[in-house]
């Protein structure tokens, strides 16, 4: 899909996106989505699998705010694609998806219906979330007049409740929103990131946990000299702050004529390179280790080495 065409196709009031020409030109989709939990949608599921048909820009674009925010957009894509049948793979489950920081276990269990608003209901369920308390199901519900109730829904095979179990979607955060938990316990100070929200697109997601594990390997001891980062289409730079990084090119849009910054480190990309960030805050005093992250990256992958229920056989295309 990212290699050939993409047909604009608008949707109405005003709403268009670009859809790959392959998903529209398809006389069947058979959508098949991990079962998964995700740091800004709360679950992944079906309907959001189906943002992979859209291209880059479009992507972008359904990280906006207030009628553009993520839960009101992405949810409208499979409106013009002829979804015949949804597969959620949870043979496998990810807890605080969607990228690889996330932790995977073995979950041993398909979804599958020809409904994909029930399947998706289904499976937010199984990850311990009622469907009323996921933004993006309570409008696709709205919009299509559909019930939340799972009692209207005929369900066969296994019962819901031997399989239901809470999976987390979100990261820790200070109570103050001055950056990761982990960060507050190793006692990092003269650094406030403010927490990430829906406008934060699918390019500064990648590359969010990579910054996070720099700015954490920059830290010997010593406070950070007084540090605000801010990311994501609405987070204005705050006054009091020394220095203020602005991570992406929506960040550097926005607060550039913003009076409160008195030095900006300004990281434009989209999104940022990690090099060029690393180069950046060298450039401020600021030493971050490359190595750290590339540590942090095989870590990722060998936790699962040698684990019961983890083989890369499973994976293997033959």
């Amino acid at each position: 899909m990212n290699v050939e065409e993409y047909v604009e196709v608008d949707y109405g009031d005003g709403f268009k996106l670009n859809i790959a020409k392959h998903a529209l030109a398809a006389d069947k989709i058979i959508n098949v989505p991990v079962l998964k939990t995700h740091s800004q949608a709360k679950v992944s599921l079906g309907i959001k699998n189906l943002k992979g048909c859209i291209n880059r820009q479009s992507k972008q674009f359904c990280h906006g705010l207030g009628n553009e925010e993520l839960s009101r957009t992405f949810p409208r894509i499979i409106e013009k694609l002829p979804v015949a049948l949804t597969i959620i793979d949870g043979i496998f489950t990810l807890e605080k998806g969607p990228g690889p920081t996330g932790k995977a276990f073995k979950k041993d269990l398909l979804i599958a219906s020809t409904d994909p608003f029930a399947c998706d209901l289904v499976g937010a369920e199984i990850l311990g979330y009622q469907g009323k308390d996921v933004a993006h199901l309570t409008y696709y519900a709205d919009r299509h007049g559909y019930s939340l109730d799972l009692s209207n829904y005929e369900i066969k095979g296994e019962k819901i409740e031997e399989h239901k179990e809470y999976v987390n979607y979100d990261w820790k955060w200070s109570e103050k929103d001055t950056g990761p938990a982990g960060f507050e316990k190793r006692g990092i100070t003269g650094l406030s990131i403010r927490k990430y929200d829906s406008s934060l697109c699918t390019g500064c997601t990648g590359e969010y946990n990579p910054m996070l594990i720099l700015l954490g390997s920059a830290y010997k001891g010593e406070s950070f000299p007084n540090v605000e980062l801010i990311s994501g289409k609405q987070q204005v730079a705050s006054a009091g702050f020394d220095n203020t990084v602005l991570f992406g090119k929506c960040a550097c849009h926005l607060n550039k004529d913003n009076p409160n910054i008195k030095n900006a480190i300004a990281l434009w990309g989209c999104p940022p390179d990690m090099n060029k960030f690393v180069e950046t805050l060298a450039k401020q005093g600021i030493e971050c280790d490359y190595n750290e992250y590339v540590r942090f990256r095989h870590y990722l992958m060998d936790r699962y080495k040698n684990k019961a229920g983890f083989d890369l056989s499973y994976w293997t295309i033959e």
